[in-house]
């Protein structure tokens, strides 16, 4: 007998040659028992990043435990409680169904397997990426460029992400600014970038390496014109050092020929920092006059003067 549900048989009807049986002479029975086959619904269906994991399950019917195959020929074998839940850690998007389902009293045919999960691998969200803010900095002593430190972060859905500035952290940036362009790379193929400024200031001056020595001169005649080439300098930068002076400027003296010249020179570089330095010009006749009847030199009212000094 086959029969699709429980049922229980008994003989209703018995005859032999000879005679027919009565009721009483029926006795007995037998009962096939149907239990329904098992059955199994999957579901999970998710999208998660590449190289991580995502739980997918099975919901079953029937008596347990049961015995369960996937469709990447992963075996779940006594399993008690429903539903039969497993985890999945792929590189690829993957497609999982039950393909064999037996429990303590029957084996699922096709049609008792229904349900799938769609695993999607996935990644097309940007890293997020952070730059500092510009940045200022004055040269280092001596030189025309400063080796300027930062960091440039990113953070990822997916995990890490790497990152990259040109120029990189720690290079030697020129006077002037220069932009920083950081680029983050998760690497599923997805970039961000940033930028920022480094800006490196000149403030220091030039140094005078060559200056004309103060002087002592007899008569304001002998005094020599300024002379811009007679001061040398040098600056931590490239460029030309410009070398000018300022009017001299003229302390009097007692007479004409005794007073005092200061005469200030500068050196500018080439972002404007001046370096200034003075030379000291002394005019003081010591020479006594030479008398001649009914002359007085112009320094003395009388003779008298002239002679006293």
């Amino acid at each position: 007998v086959s029969p699709a549900s429980t049922t229980t048989y008994t003989v209703t009807a018995l005859s032999d040659t000879n005679c027919t049986a009565q009721a009483g002479d029926l006795t007995g029975s037998a009962t096939v028992t149907v239990n329904p086959r098992p059955t199994s619904v999957v579901t999970g269906t998710t999208t998660i990043c590449p190289g991580h994991s995502a739980p997918i399950q099975a919901s079953l019917t029937g008596t347990g435990p049961w015995n369960l195959t996937w469709s990447d020929s992963f075996t779940q074998n006594g399993v008690t409680i429903s539903p039969a839940t497993r985890s999945v850690t792929l590189g690829s998007t993957t497609t999982y169904t039950v393909t064999v389902l037996s429990d303590a009293n029957c084996t699922a045919q096709a049609g008792d397997l229904t349900g799938s999960a769609i695993v999607t691998v996935q990644d097309t969200n940007p890293p997020v990426i952070i730059c500092p803010t510009n940045i200022t900095v004055d040269a280092a002593p001596g030189a025309c460029t400063s080796n300027v430190t930062f960091t440039v972060t990113a953070t990822d859905n997916c995990g890490s992400a790497s990152v990259v500035s040109v120029p990189a952290s720690g290079f030697a940036f020129p006077v002037g600014t220069t932009t920083v362009n950081g680029t983050a790379n998760d690497g599923n193929g997805n970039t961000s970038q940033c930028n920022f400024t480094v800006t490196v200031m000149d403030n220091q001056p030039p140094t005078i390496t060559s200056f004309p020595a103060d002087q002592t001169f007899s008569c304001a005649s002998e005094v020599p014109a300024a002379n811009d080439t007679l001061v040398a300098a040098t600056d931590n930068c490239p460029g030309t050092v410009t070398i000018s002076h300022d009017l001299d400027v003229i302390t009097p003296g007692s007479c004409p020929n005794r007073f005092i010249v200061t005469r200030t020179y500068h050196a500018t570089d080439a972002h404007s920092n001046v370096t200034s330095q003075s030379q000291t010009i002394t005019v003081n006749d010591q020479t006594q006059p030479t008398l001649t009847q009914g002359s007085i030199a112009a320094c003395y009212k009388t003779l008298a003067a002239a002679k006293a000094d």
